[in-house]
């Protein structure tokens, strides 16, 4: 997989776990973007949630650009949180 970019963030709009697929809405209103589980950059099980902010880089490979390099910035919980503190 070729890397095209870096420092790139989004939300995830869904991710299959069983399928471990989903796509994240990119901060910049570009085209949403394909993420598979191997891309994820966490320990454990690697799955996201809907509305979790997310860091990524762009990676390309036979399929088109895609998410690679992905990491949690801000789970969903804590924009739960701060939603219930204001």
């Amino acid at each position: 997989m070729t890397e095209l970019d870096n420092d790139r963030t989004g939300q995830i709009l869904w991710f299959d776990p069983r399928k471990g697929i989903g796509f994240i809405g990119r901060d910049n209103g570009e085209k949403d973007l394909f993420v598979h589980w191997s891309n994820i950059d966490m320990d454990g099980f690697k799955t996201l949630k809907p509305g979790q902010i997310v860091s990524f880089d762009l990676g390309e490979n036979h399929r088109g650009v895609q998410a690679v390099q992905v990491k949690i910035i801000k789970d969903v919980e804590d924009s739960e949180d701060e939603e219930s503190k204001e």
